[in-house]
């Protein structure tokens, strides 16, 4: 196992403690009543309601300062710090209900401000540990804390409080394993691969092939415009809404449906509210793992399925839900396991969507998706003891019709709108960022630059060949010294000079060096010295997708084959265009931009010519290398 797997490991036992802690109330409410211990809590629905809602309060609080922090220390204390605030307020929970209801309420709050953390790390791990082809794996583990949560909460505090310990040994259970984890957390978990001592040369060679970095080092670098109004993240924002209004749902009304409707007792109740949630848990890493291993479609299309299975489907079964009568048990609970199971499939939905588009802001977007939750929980308890007064057949079936209309709803917006190709803005470049070029899998090539380790290599260059036309030559050169001053003599700048490259017609201007692997650069020489001659290139080892028509000077640009991405620099490469088809469409123009090279820590390095043989020269590339 790589250790980017343990990394992964550990973080989502910290992130599941972190909402488990938060989700204690749900389950213990319907137990705090029936307590005949000293420790007997009598609260009103609304103030029940209230303390199942208030950690959205403490969520939304502590959202931009964990935003903040997120964007400017290391990931790794800002986490720690959100894991000691919910342990301690979790353990303190039994003492602060002995104070008063203002105290519990505090407590709560606190418990939502370490939730405001769990999603920003989320992004942040995927962005940095998972490889290109494996976001799926690790988005559905990550988010996945939910489900696995109330794996862990529902039974363990369902047999904690019919125990002899009572309802206050749920929280202090929770907090001691919020103490474990998070020392599991401190050991091992490293922000960057790079920074981690156990991850090896290949691993890290694993995990940064295919993508594009940017160290953010400002506030400014945030792109908050292009973020705001992107119409997919707004699409996945939607979406997001839509399924986490019905997650709370199911997390916070479960007990309650199996208890009060259903008419199961307490220690099944949690048993039974926990068993949809362990399918859907399957579902949700299921899916990822099946995105990532799907080929023959883009990214787009498999999130517009992937999201339509978890939110459509799952109406679909709300609404067969709403009309199962009160007596049959085991068939609502079937169909209940059918519609909390296929939810599971957001992973590749809108939650790997807006990871793919925002890449390196991932932080924040996923930021924002914590946001919408934490207003889910606070909405949720209100809207749904609005709707169930009397946990009747009437008052259940209306609240899952509503639920369903909703996802039908958020669900069409999301196939209008999403995008899980990287967001243009992602590649745009300042003075506060740093482009970083990496090379894509070994099976794609391109026609662009290729990093290995710290050594800039170009795909299998071609060589071109000049012969020399001796009868216009003013003397026959004998060696590449007395080739370079014949060539110094001319004194009449050479027009430009057209070949042919493959499947491309190409205009090359003799002062403008060509900083691509397939073209190598010629020496100023007059074009009626001087023939140019060169091999035809097999176009099938340099892709170029359908998806891309345009490259643009001012902004990198992705070519896509399957999910493998190769950029080409700014400044460096400019086509108009594209068009596979034919195979003297495309109209290229290479420049050489010293002070652009030097922002992207590269330089030019000129080629030297082949020893001189039987009057011709050859040219080989040797382009650009790391400082």
């Amino acid at each position: 196992m790589g250790r980017r797997f343990q990394i992964l490991i550990c973080a989502t036992l910290c992130l599941t403690s972190i909402l488990s802690n938060m989700n204690t109330y749900n389950f213990t409410k319907i137990c705090m009543q029936d307590d005949t211990s000293t420790m007997k809590v009598n609260y009103t629905k609304s103030e029940s309601n209230f303390l199942q809602s208030c950690v959205a309060i403490g969520s939304l609080a502590a959202s931009i300062p964990f935003s903040v922090a997120f964007q400017h220390l290391p990931h790794k204390p800002v986490f720690i710090v959100a894991g000691i605030i919910s342990g301690v307020s979790t353990g303190l929970v039994p003492l602060a209900s002995t104070m008063g209801y203002g105290w519990f309420v505090t407590a709560r709050i606190f418990q939502g401000m370490a939730f405001s953390a769990t999603f920003p790390l989320a992004g942040s791990i995927t962005a940095n540990w998972a490889t290109p082809f494996e976001h799926g794996v690790f988005i559905g583990l990550l988010t996945g804390n939910t489900q696995l949560s109330n794996i862990f909460t529902m039974p363990v505090s369902g047999w904690l409080c019919s125990s002899s310990g009572g309802w206050t040994s749920v929280y202090y259970v929770h907090s001691g394993v919020s103490l474990v984890t998070f020392s599991l957390f401190f050991l091992f978990f490293k922000s960057s691969p790079r920074e981690h001592s156990w991850v090896g040369e290949k691993e890290l060679e694993t995990i940064e092939r295919g993508k594009v970095a940017k160290k953010i080092s400002r506030p400014k670098d945030l792109p908050f415009r292009h973020i705001l109004t992107s119409l997919s993240l707004w699409a996945c924002w939607i979406a997001s809404f839509g399924d986490l209004i019905t997650v709370q749902l199911v997390s916070q009304f479960n007990p309650q449906y199996m208890k009060n409707y259903l008419n199961y007792d307490v220690l099944s109740s949690g048993f039974l509210a926990a068993l949809p949630i362990i399918f859907q848990f399957i579902t949700k890493l299921s899916s990822g793992i099946i995105s990532d291993r799907i080929k023959f479609i883009n990214e787009t299309l498999k999130a517009k399925i992937f999201n339509t299975i978890a939110l459509a489907v799952a109406a679909v079964f709300f609404i067969v839900l709403a009309f199962i009568p009160q007596e049959k048990h085991l068939l609502a609970i079937i169909i209940m396991i059918c519609a909390e199971s296929v939810m599971g499939a957001n992973t590749a939905g809108f939650n790997k969507c807006a990871t793919l588009h925002s890449q390196q802001y991932a932080y924040f977007s996923m930021q924002q998706i914590m946001n919408i939750w934490a207003c889910t929980i606070f909405i949720e308890p209100f809207f749904v003891n609005m709707i169930v007064k009397d946990n009747t057949f009437i008052d259940w079936r209306n609240c899952f019709l509503a639920h369903a209309i909703l996802l039908l709803f958020v669900n069409t917006i999301f196939c209008f709108f999403a995008d899980a190709s990287p967001a243009k803005w992602t590649r745009l470049n300042n003075n506060n960022s740093e482009d970083v070029i990496v090379e894509t899998s070994e099976e794609e090539r391109y026609d662009t630059f290729a990093i290995e380790d710290t050594k800039l290599i170009p795909p299998s260059p071609p060589s071109y060949s000049m012969a020399p036309m001796l009868s216009s030559m003013p003397m026959s050169p004998a060696s590449p010294q007395q080739m370079s001053s014949q060539m110094s003599s001319y004194s009449i700048p050479p027009p430009s000079i057209p070949y042919s490259h493959g499947a491309s017609s190409v205009m090359m201007g003799s002062q403008t060096p060509f900083l691509s692997a397939l073209d190598p650069p010629l020496p100023p020489v007059s074009s009626s010295a001087y023939t140019l001659s060169a091999p035809t290139i097999d176009k099938s080892q340099y892709e170029i997708s359908p998806e891309v028509s345009r490259w643009d000077r001012q902004e990198p640009e992705y070519k896509h084959v399957d999910e493998a991405e190769a950029v080409v620099a700014p400044d460096v490469i400019v086509a108009d265009t594209v068009d596979e088809n034919s195979t003297n469409s495309d109209k290229v123009e290479k420049v050489h931009d010293n002070e652009r090279l030097a922002r992207m820590n590269l330089k030019y390095e000129e080629p030297e010519p082949t020893p001189f043989e039987n009057g011709t020269v050859t040219f080989h590339a040797w382009f650009v290398r790391k400082l």
